[in-house]
């Protein structure tokens, strides 16, 4: 699927002009995850994207216990 496209199915950049879609396609790369593998921590640095084309994601929320 090329970037644009990609980005006008996504509802956050909807309402984007191709010019600036086609600016954060120009920025835009492809990673592939194995099954079961880690793709960020809770509390790490909120420094990258993660749109999903295929597959699925499952995220676990890690709690601290309350202190009374």
């Amino acid at each position: 699927m090329e970037n644009l496209e990609l980005l006008r199915n996504v509802p956050i950049f909807a309402r984007l002009t191709d010019a600036q879609l086609r600016l954060i396609g120009a920025s835009l790369s492809t990673r592939a995850f194995a099954r079961g593998e880690t793709i960020f921590h809770q509390g790490s640095d909120g420094d990258v994207l993660y749109l999903i084309v295929v597959g699925q994601v499952r995220i676990y929320s890690i709690q601290k216990p309350s202190v009374l």
